[in-house]
């Protein structure tokens, strides 16, 4: 095993950022950036401001992909606040 049983449980469960966080970071290059209180807009201006690209959104209990301007997700997340970004140099 390369993980302990109870610490995957631990970060899957009570902290599934730090997985994404994880895999974006250290498999395919992406950066995060936390956004202040006084940056953070929705879902729907986010797209608005970046046409293009592709980026994850860390939303309050969530995360959502962008891909050129549109907003992929199982629901509809477009007026959730954005937390922080994964982007791609």
């Amino acid at each position: 095993n390369f993980i302990d049983k109870d610490l995957a449980y631990e970060i899957v469960v009570t902290n599934p950022n730090k997985v994404v966080d994880m895999v974006l970071c250290n498999h395919f290059n992406y950066e995060y950036e936390k956004l202040k209180k006084d940056q953070q807009m929705t879902v729907k201006e986010f797209c608005i401001a970046h046409p293009k690209g592709t980026y994850v959104l860390k939303l309050p209990r969530h995360v959502v992909a962008i891909v050129d301007g549109e907003y992929k997700d199982s629901w509809d997340s477009g007026d959730k606040k954005v937390k922080g970004i994964w982007y791609r140099n």
